[in-house]
């Protein structure tokens, strides 16, 4: 297990984040989180739970640990 996929489990204490934990992990707003949903690109995997506009959207924590590895950062 990575050192990421440990501290997001320490820090939420669940399996997965919702839209607002998610964004405050990439330093966005959750329009943002929406806005990217929407094009449906630049976002881990994700759960959608029930169906139509107000389904629940879940983003496994592995998922998201996987994402934030793996994003380049340019650093200048």
């Amino acid at each position: 297990m990575s050192d990421t996929f440990m501290y997001l489990t320490s820090k939420y204490n669940k399996s997965g984040l919702t839209r607002k934990n998610l964004a405050d992990e990439l330093t966005c707003s959750v329009s943002t989180i929406d806005r990217l949903l929407k094009e449906g690109m630049g976002l881990p995997n994700y759960l959608r739970i029930g169906m139509g506009k107000r389904a629940r959207i879940i983003f496994p924590i592995n998922e998201v640990a996987d994402f934030l590895e793996n994003q380049l950062i340019d650093v200048k």
